[in-house]
């Protein structure tokens, strides 16, 4: 295994508006890209630490610079934060 092309960071949840809000769902649009401990609710001025993975050891033919795209839904679909989730790949 190559943990060079697996990489953990924590990732800070904050609710700063003013009604609760519930992560029922997380869509990376990659499967390279996940969310640990980040399907909660929150509280107004509640926060969380969640875990970000990105795991890349399945495909060893990429190389460069990577952005994906992820976005988090309430029960409703409705959308409740968008990130964009970057790193580099090792060759």
């Amino acid at each position: 295994m190559d943990d060079s092309r697996w990489l953990q960071r924590r990732l800070r949840l904050e609710n700063r508006g003013d009604e609760t809000i519930a992560i029922d769902r997380i869509d990376a649009d990659c499967h390279c890209v996940t969310f640990e401990n980040a399907l909660v609710a929150l509280k107004p001025g509640d926060s969380i630490e969640a875990n970000l993975v990105i795991d890349l050891r399945d495909d060893r033919s990429f190389k460069g610079l990577l952005g994906v795209p992820a976005r988090g839904f309430d029960a409703q679909d409705r959308e409740i934060f968008s990130v964009v989730v970057c790193t580099r790949a090792p060759p």
